[in-house]
C-alpha cells in the first residue's frame, strides 16, 4: 500500500494532524482530521481514528457539543479498532459527568 493510496493518503494527513495536534495547534489539526473524514472512499477504521482524534481536539478547545458529536459517529462507524471503541465509549462517559457538573 503506497503513498498514493487512498489509505495512504489519509493516513498521512492523519499523521500530520496528530503533529499538530502535539504542537498545540487544535485548529490545524481539527483541519486535518476533517480532511481524512471527509475523503471519498477512506477507509472505516482511519475515518474513525480521524474522527476520535478530531473530538479529542474539540473537547481540549472545550467544544464539548463538537467533540460529543464525533464521538457518538465513531461508535457508529463499522470497523473501528476495538482499542478506538473502548476509548471513545470512556471519553463519552466522563463527558457526561462533566455535563452533569
Amino acid at each position: 500500500m503506497g503513498m498514493f493510496s487512498g489509505r495512504g493518503k489519509a493516513l498521512s494527513l492523519y499523521k500530520r494532524g496528530m503533529k499538530k495536534a502535539k504542537n498545540k495547534d487544535l485548529a490545524g489539526a481539527v483541519e486535518d482530521y476533517t480532511l481524512v473524514i471527509n475523503m471519498p472512499n477512506v477507509p472505516n477504521d482511519v475515518k474513525a481514528m480521524a474522527l476520535f482524534n478530531r473530538a479529542l481536539a474539540y473537547s481540549r478547545d472545550k467544544d464539548y457539543t463538537q467533540a460529543t458529536a464525533d464521538l457518538e459517529q465513531v461508535l457508529a462507524t463499522p470497523e473501528t479498532p476495538a482499542d478506538v471503541m473502548t476509548a471513545a465509549q470512556q471519553k463519552v462517559e466522563r463527558m457526561k459527568k462533566l455535563d452533569r457538573s
